[in-house]
């Protein structure tokens, strides 16, 4: 089934259809949860690329140019023009909120530990099949009207598959196309982002919750002083216009505490936020926290500004300040969130996942979360 068939396959139709119904749609419930603790979600950042606003939604939506080419029945005349590409599951980092899918690292260390099961995931990288790769990428030329091809990997810069395609694109003239990115931020290629400049747009997020130890303690096999040093080099090289650089961060139990060195470090040196929040696993979600550590959490927000519009446009560079209070809302109404029923056997699944992987990078969280040492000790660290 080529790309063009799919989009018009019957789940994808039926998907539109739920879409475009008044339940939820459980595929959503990322979005549901980032949108109901005040934050921007992925489908609303999406939604303003089609012009569909918060306010005014239903005039916004019948007005956009997407709702010319649906119909109730789910199908559409048009053709892709906004693309999310896995490149395989290749990384360097083990990080504590990721899966052995999204990670060669961690399905590596699963292996060694026994989980037979999470081979499955090593050596399997889908664009390995030189023919399912030659012909994906003449699905892509062969678009009509395809205007974004945004990337997640593994991680992405190690995966040379991606420079692939960018050299595929910029040989058949296809450069009127813009590219995004996630990065881990411990690599940087100058002579990539030199050839990813000739195209329309590039937007590059790199994924960094503190700008702390805490940072290496989620993101475990990261240097969060290389991180920072590559996020200057790739600020120096965006322009503000069409090659921008953005922080991509995941905010858990493990880095809401210390998230707002990062606003900071955003604020001074003028980088946009794309944040998540970790659900899932939920014992690294922050609202499992206790009470008390989350009011001491709070403390920290207070002197952020707080006051953002609502349909601010959250790519453009000049809404940072927006951008930074959307942030703290999102954070601060986790905050608020009492403790679920379950919280204590949520806390204990999260401490058996941080002992294990602590010794296999060798840190203490007695250490670096010396406010959770009653967590960490009644759960058997």
């Amino acid at each position: 089934m080529s790309i063009a068939e799919w989009f018009n396959s019957d789940p994808v139709q039926k998907f539109r259809q739920q879409v475009l119904g008044n339940s939820a749609v459980s595929a959503c419930r990322r979005c549901y949860v980032e949108e109901h603790a005040g934050g921007m979600s992925r489908r609303q950042r999406s939604n303003q690329k089609s012009a569909i606003f918060l306010q005014a939604f239903t005039d916004s939506f019948e007005q956009s140019p997407i709702q010319q080419h649906i119909n109730e029945s789910g199908t559409t005349d048009t053709h892709p023009i906004d693309i999310h590409i896995d490149l395989g599951n290749y990384c360097n980092l083990a990080c504590k909120m990721c899966k052995p899918a999204a990670s060669t690292t961690i399905a590596a260390q699963h292996v060694k530990w026994g989980i037979k099961s999470d081979r499955q995931y090593l050596g399997q990288d889908w664009t390995r099949d030189n023919t399912v790769w030659t012909r994906f990428k003449h699905e892509l030329l062969d678009l009509p009207g395809l205007n974004n091809i945004h990337f997640m990997g593994g991680e992405t810069l190690l995966t040379d598959r991606f420079e692939d395609l960018v050299d595929t694109m910029i040989e058949h003239g296809r450069v009127d196309v813009c590219w995004s990115f996630v990065t881990n931020g411990t690599v940087y290629r100058p002579e990539l982002l030199q050839k990813l400049s000739q195209f329309k747009r590039v937007g590059i997020e790199v994924s960094i919750e503190t700008v702390d130890q805490h940072n290496a303690y989620q993101r475990q096999g990261t240097n969060t002083d290389l991180v920072l040093k590559h996020l200057a080099q790739y600020k120096a090289f965006a322009n503000g216009t069409n090659i921008t650089v953005s922080l991509r961060s995941a905010v858990s139990a493990l880095t809401i505490g210390y998230y707002p060195g990062l606003l900071n470090y955003a604020l001074e040196h003028g980088f946009l936020v794309k944040s998540l929040l970790v659900n899932n696993p939920q014992y690294l979600d922050a609202v499992i926290l206790p009470d008390e550590i989350k009011l001491q959490y709070l403390t920290l927000y207070e002197k952020f500004n707080a006051t953002t519009d609502v349909d601010y446009n959250a790519s453009d560079p000049g809404q940072l300040k927006n951008n930074i209070a959307q942030q703290v809302n999102m954070v601060t109404n986790i905050l608020r969130h009492e403790q679920p029923n379950n919280a204590d056997e949520l806390l204990g699944n999260m401490v058996a996942h941080c002992r294990r992987w602590d010794t296999v990078y060798g840190y203490d969280a007695r250490i670096l979360y010396p406010e959770l040492v009653a967590v960490w000790n009644k759960h058997g660290y």
